[in-house]
């Protein structure tokens, strides 16, 4: 996550030197408009697995395991289980 988080700054830091406007790229600002697929699929590594870097396995089955995961209720703590 702290790579995720720096790789953030250093993407508004680009956009600031390109002079993009502020509050285009503040933190906080929800770009999911712009992505209208499920949040997993910006993913590049698992984010189930939390002890390193483990590239996100390209299969349906499983893709939709970890989307049940992030919902609460009952098939996400089956899907989590």
């Amino acid at each position: 996550m702290d790579r995720v988080h720096q790789l953030a700054e250093e993407a508004r830091a680009k956009l600031k030197s390109f002079g993009v406007d502020e509050v285009q790229y503040q933190a906080g600002k929800d770009l999911s408009v712009y992505f209208k697929q499920p949040a997993v699929k910006a993913c590049m590594y698992d984010p189930s697995i939390t002890s390193g870097n483990v590239p996100l396995v390209q299969n349906e089955a499983y893709l939709l395991l970890l989307r049940m995961g992030m919902e609460d209720g009952v098939q996400g703590n089956w899907a989590k289980g």
